[in-house]
C-alpha cells in the first residue's frame, strides 16, 4: 500500500503543490450540463488521490497523453482549491446561453456563463475555465456550481412548458431537465415530460417511492388536461 501524506491548505483553500488536470469521467455534449470530480497532479507532473481527509497518493506521472482509466484532460492545469468540483456545459447550455445568464444571482457565475455566448473563449486561468472541444468546463467551488444548475435548471422547465404540445422538443426539454435536476422535484417534472409525449423511457428517471401517480398527474397538467 503506498504511503498517504497529508496535504497544507492556504487560508484561502489553495491546496499546496496540486494542480486540475482534468475530470474524471467523461461528459457528452449532448446531454448536459455535467458535474464531475476533478483528477489532480503534484507539481511534477505525478498523478494524485486525492482523499476526503485531505490526505494525498501520489502515483506516475500522467506524460503528455490521455489521463489513465476513464478520465478527461484539460487543455491547462489550474490550481487546486479545497472543494472544487468541474461543471460542464454544452449544446442545450449553448442554445440557450442568454436566458441562462439572466437566471444567474452571481457575477463570477455570469461571467462564466457568458463564455457559452462567444465564438472564440481562450482559457482562463483567473477564472479557471476552458473550451474543450464543444464543452464548457469550470472548475469552481460546489455552492457556485449549484447556482449554475439552478439557472439552468429554472430555463429547462420554462423549455418544457413551452413545447407541450410538440413532442420532440418537449423530449428534448425533459432530458435537459433531467441533467440540470438538483432535487427529486426536478426529476419527477422532467419524468412528467417524458410521459405526455408518450416516452417510455420516463419509468427509468425515477427511483426510492417511485411515486408513479404523482408523474401522471404532472403530465396531465403539462398537456392542459
Amino acid at each position: 500500500m503506498k504511503k498517504r501524506s497529508a496535504v497544507e491548505v492556504g487560508s484561502d483553500g489553495r491546496l499546496a503543490g496540486l494542480y486540475i488536470v482534468g475530470f474524471h469521467g467523461a461528459v457528452d455534449p449532448g446531454s448536459t450540463p455535467g458535474l464531475r470530480q476533478p483528477v489532480h497532479s503534484d507539481f511534477q507532473g505525478r498523478l494524485v488521490r486525492l482523499y476526503p481527509d485531505l490526505e494525498i497518493e501520489t502515483f506516475a506521472k500522467i506524460g503528455d497523453g490521455p489521463l489513465p482509466g476513464v478520465g478527461t484532460k484539460i487543455s491547462q492545469s489550474w490550481l487546486a482549491y479545497k472543494d472544487d468540483v468541474v461543471v460542464a456545459l454544452g449544446d442545450a447550455e449553448r442554445a440557450a446561453a442568454a436566458e441562462i445568464v439572466a437566471r444567474a444571482k452571481s457575477g463570477p457565475v455570469r461571467e462564466f456563463l457568458r463564455r457559452l455566448r462567444k465564438q472564440h473563449a481562450p482559457a482562463d486561468r483567473t477564472w479557471r475555465a476552458s473550451r474543450e472541444g464543444a464543452l464548457e468546463v469550470w472548475c469552481c467551488s460546489r455552492d457556485r456550481a449549484d447556482e449554475v444548475y439552478r439557472a439552468i435548471r429554472a430555463v429547462a422547465r420554462e423549455h418544457q412548458k413551452m413545447a407541450a404540445m410538440n413532442k420532440k422538443l418537449l423530449i428534448e426539454a425533459s432530458w435537459w431537465l433531467f441533467n440540470a435536476a438538483v432535487d427529486y422535484d426536478d426529476t419527477l417534472q422532467a419524468a412528467a415530460g417524458l410521459l405526455a409525449a408518450h416516452d417510455g423511457d420516463w419509468r427509468g428517471m425515477l427511483y426510492g417511492d417511485r411515486p408513479e401517480d404523482e408523474v401522471r398527474r404532472r403530465a396531465a397538467k403539462l398537456m392542459g388536461e
